[in-house]
Formats: C-alpha cells, sequence, structure tokens
C-alpha cells in the first residue's frame, strides 16, 4: 500500500471485507451491496487449461464457500449490486452486476481506447455466463434476466493513460463510492488524470491502510492503538528519524520473523 507500489491482492480482499462489514450500518435508501474478493476469480478460472465447465464448478464451490463463511455480510438474493474485483495481467479491475437492473457493468481505470474484446478478452462475457449459472443454482428469481446481458464499459472523466501501478487504488475507490447510479452521476470524487489526481491516490492509500488497522474486524486493533499511542508519546525530534528506509527495513524484517 506504499505510494508508487502496486497494491497486493491480499488489500483488495480485506478491504472486501471491510466494505461487506460497513455495509451493516448502511443507510435505508443505499442499494444492497455485495462484495466479494479476488480470490473467486484467481487461479484456475479462466486458465486455457480448462473448460468453462471446470471454471464454474471451482467459481460455484468457492462463491458457496465465501458466502456461507461470512452469512453475516449478506446474500446473493438480497444483494442489489455485486462487485467481483478482477485481477489479470497484472491489471486490476471491476465487473459489477446490477441485479436491479439487470446489468453486467466493466469498471476500470485503464483509459485506453481499445474494443472490450482486446482489452479483456472473454472474461467480461464469461463472468455473465458464471453469475447466470450461479443464480439459477440458487433459484433467484432474476437468474434467467442475466441470460442474455452484454457487459457494457464505464468511460469516467478520472481514468488514466499513464498511471500503471494505481489500479488496486482505483478499485478500492470504485468499490466504496458506486451505487448503482448512471455512470454520468456517479461521483467517485476523483481529478481527471494529473499531479492532483496522483496526491489523491496516494492519500487514499493511507486512508484505507488507516481504516483496515483500525478496523473492529482487525483482531489485533488494539495492539495497533497501543502502538499509535506509543508513537504519539515520542519526542518530534526522535519521530524526524523515521524515514521511509528506515520503516521499509522494519517491515521486512517483521515478515522475515512470521515466516
Amino acid at each position: 500500500m506504499i505510494p508508487g507500489s502496486c497494491v497486493h491482492a491480499t488489500a483488495i480482499d480485506i478491504w472486501t471485507m471491510q466494505l461487506s462489514y460497513i455495509e451493516q450500518f448502511r443507510s435505508r435508501t443505499s442499494p444492497t451491496r455485495l462484495f466479494m474478493p479476488s480470490t473467486i476469480l484467481s487461479n484456475m478460472v479462466f486458465d486455457e487449461r480448462y473448460t468453462k465447465d471446470e471454471w464454474f464448478k471451482v467459481f460455484e464451490t468457492r462463491m458457496n464457500q465465501h458466502l456461507e463463511k461470512y452469512r453475516e455480510f449478506g446474500d446473493i438474493h438480497e444483494s442489489h449490486l455485486v462487485f467481483f474485483p478482477v485481477l489479470k495481467s497484472e491489471h486490476f479491475y471491476l465487473i459489477v452486476f446490477n441485479i436491479k437492473r439487470i446489468e453486467c457493468i466493466v469498471i476500470d481505470n485503464s483509459g485506453v481506447d481499445v474494443p472490450m474484446e482486446a482489452k479483456y478478452g472473454t472474461v467480461p462475457i464469461d463472468m455473465v455466463d458464471f453469475v447466470t449459472r450461479y443464480l439459477t443454482t440458487r433459484k433467484h428469481p432474476k437468474a434467467n434476466k442475466f441470460k442474455h446481458v452484454i457487459p457494457y464499459r464505464f468511460f469516467m472523466s478520472w481514468m488514466t493513460k499513464k498511471n500503471k501501478v494505481d489500479c488496486g487504488v482505483f478499485v478500492m475507490r470504485h468499490m466504496e463510492t458506486y451505487k448503482g447510479e448512471k455512470m454520468e452521476k456517479w461521483d467517485a470524487s476523483l481529478e481527471m488524470e494529473c499531479d492532483s489526481l496522483q496526491e489523491q491516490l496516494n492519500e487514499l492509500r493511507w486512508k484505507y491502510v488507516t481504516k483496515m488497522l483500525l478496523s473492529d474486524m482487525n483482531l489485533l486493533k488494539d495492539y495497533v492503538e497501543g502502538k499509535m499511542d506509543s508513537y504519539v508519546n515520542i519526542p518530534e525530534h526522535i519521530r524526524k528519524k523515521y524515514g521511509k528506509k528506515a520503516h521499509l527495513e522494519k517491515i521486512e524484517l517483521r515478515l522475515k520473523t512470521l515466516s
């Protein structure tokens, strides 16, 4: 999550859990949203060595396991929007199913103007097939309506052509702010591609790290808060010695002790 680095899939998945948790406190007028982790589509799914039927079996199993494990976060029968983070060719983007409007939307920060198939291959179409099949197995009343849905892509004013490292941050922001409105009415509060947009993305990294660390879902929340209190009591002249390099070395050391 350090600015200038590619966001790890694990951070995306923790963020989906955080969003799922706070979804419980949404207003009654807000649409019900269901956030799936990137692991639903990782590894075997979309691997050309396997058939679509084999892909779907993996997809179905992972969906069932996730929804069963986190039943308190919602049910697909009650959800208006279902979010799927996709990681393919080292790039993150979103596929969103609007169950209420019977739509499949691709939300991607990349502003490279190429045809859908050239950019995403058959992934969106395959996802429509998977979700249609899955809704059918769950006897969802709108399952048949998704059979002929054609995925389409949003073209937002804040899309980028030069940024190659912040796609994960964009996905986190898009999941946080999108609530099923038409593209022209959606406000993600992001600037057009420029220096100020980069500043926004860097700020979002710190914001999201803070929210995840201080989440009530974090079993180590008390430990983190204790560390924060300790840091506050450190004299300012000593704090200034804590440069980025020193912090990174400390993180690396802790990771080695955990492995």
